[in-house]
């Protein structure tokens, strides 16, 4: 899914559809954060692509107080997405947070 252009930064984002998505396209306006992302409901363990094809970095904060505790990512340190990267995030239904299967666990 492509949601609405990211105009600023952003907490507990939560794009129409996500909860059905596993394939998330971003794009920005500028150099934005996102501390959050909506949880799943019902919580399961969700897995979701987010590829940057927008023309401006998306820095992804790690563990950040900006969102509620269950839409937070545990990354192990901010993520900083570049144009045309992407990140896989899996939402950890026992911790309650957005993981990446990048980093130790």
């Amino acid at each position: 899914m492509t949601p609405p252009i990211i105009t600023g930064n952003v907490d507990n984002y939560a794009p129409i559809g996500i909860s059905a998505a596993n394939f998330l396209r971003l794009r920005t306006s500028g150099n934005f954060t996102i501390s959050g992302l909506i949880a799943p409901v019902p919580v399961s363990n969700q897995a979701i692509f987010i590829c940057n094809v927008g023309l401006n970095q998306i820095i992804f904060k790690d563990n950040d107080a900006g969102s509620t505790a269950a839409n937070r990512f545990l990354l192990g340190g901010n993520k900083t997405v570049q144009i045309n990267e992407g990140i896989i995030l899996i939402y950890d239904k026992t911790s309650l947070r957005w993981r990446s299967p990048a980093n130790n666990i």
